[in-house]
């Protein structure tokens, strides 16, 4: 049964909303009888999205987090040990009798159906501090608490695991996110360009290029500033004679960075079946001017300024995000 368990367990990397009927299997093999409930309590109040129970309650998940917080009999045991990588408590040191009058067990647990706990709080890879808690059924009082510690040890390892590479898979899907909306939120402008360097097609989502100190001039690529003209057709020239790509940065009057990449194709027939026989190469110009959706996707890394400059010519030299953007972290 623990097998399974820890297989269901991982699955829950990918789907967190797993862990509810996972957590009601844990406590059946903790416990060893049906009823009862597990959970998995974040200390961390920005971790709340990963706070799981078995009880369809969902009011019992609150367990950290209402007024009953600071009157668990085990919460000083559980702050001074919340830096352990792991610590077993459980509540064996009352007697029946004082759970019968305590108001935590009488006013709180016992509206879930559940009288006595057994926690485990402990650290994961990545730092952060959870609480694995079984609570015994009402009326259940053949508590084997050895049993119980030696079944939450077992697979305690694996709901660490789980759930740092959830935090993991998590960041990856944010990170994919936020980077489509980077680069969909860009200014550019992408050129068809035949061997004589005229524009053969053009696609943009700039509304006015002119005022970044693009133009075109004779069916060609032109600039504003004397200085960015002789940086291109200097880049042009030695794309196509070296036959290969060329990347360089110009700056604009309002001090915008203008990114460009050509990207020069070596004919063959498969290549020329795709493009034409007209395309000589592509001309991407990217103008680094910083909207509001791209300064939030950008603010989320904690880039500087600098950083994001980076960022941009990284990206459209081919270079992997992750070298480009935390090296210098």
């Amino acid at each position: 049964m623990v097998n399974e368990i820890i297989n269901k367990i991982y699955e829950t990397i990918e789907n967190p909303e797993k862990w509810n009927t996972v957590l009601k299997e844990i406590s059946e093999y903790c416990l060893g009888v049906s009823g009862g409930g597990a959970s998995i309590i974040p200390l961390e109040d920005s971790l709340e999205k990963y706070r799981f129970g078995s009880n369809d309650d969902k009011n019992a998940d609150n367990l950290y987090y209402n007024e009953w917080r600071g009157r668990a009999p085990l919460r000083n045991i559980i702050n001074e040990n919340k830096n352990s990588d792991l610590y077993y408590a459980d509540d064996s040191f009352l007697t029946d009798e004082e759970i019968d009058f305590n108001p935590f067990y009488q006013d709180f647990l016992k509206n879930f159906g559940v009288r006595r706990l057994s926690n485990i709080v402990f650290k994961t890879g990545k730092g952060k501090i959870f609480v694995f808690s079984i609570q015994s059924p009402l009326g259940f009082n053949n508590l084997e608490r050895e049993k119980i510690k030696l079944k939450m040890i077992s697979i305690v390892s694996s709901i660490k695991l789980a759930l740092d590479l959830s935090f993991g898979f998590e960041l990856i899907k944010k990170t994919n996110n936020l980077f489509v909306d980077y680069l969909e939120n860009q200014n550019y402008i992408l050129f068809s360009l035949d061997k004589e360097n005229k524009i053969i097609q053009k696609e943009t989502n700039l509304d006015n290029y002119e005022k970044c100190g693009i133009i075109i001039r004779n069916n060609s690529i032109d600039f504003k500033s004397t200085e960015n003209r002789k940086k291109f057709n200097s880049a042009l020239e030695l794309s196509k004679e070296q036959k290969m790509d060329k990347f360089l940065k110009l700056n604009n009057e309002f001090g915008d960075n203008i990114i460009i990449r050509i990207t020069y194709f070596l004919k063959n027939e498969s290549i020329s079946s795709i493009i034409g026989n007209k395309i000589d190469k592509y001309v991407i110009l990217t103008v680094e001017s910083i909207n509001k959706k791209t300064e939030y996707a950008l603010r989320q890394f904690r880039l500087s300024p600098s950083q994001r400059g980076n960022l941009t010519e990284g990206l459209y030299i081919g270079l992997d995000y992750e070298k480009v953007c935390f090296a210098q972290k």
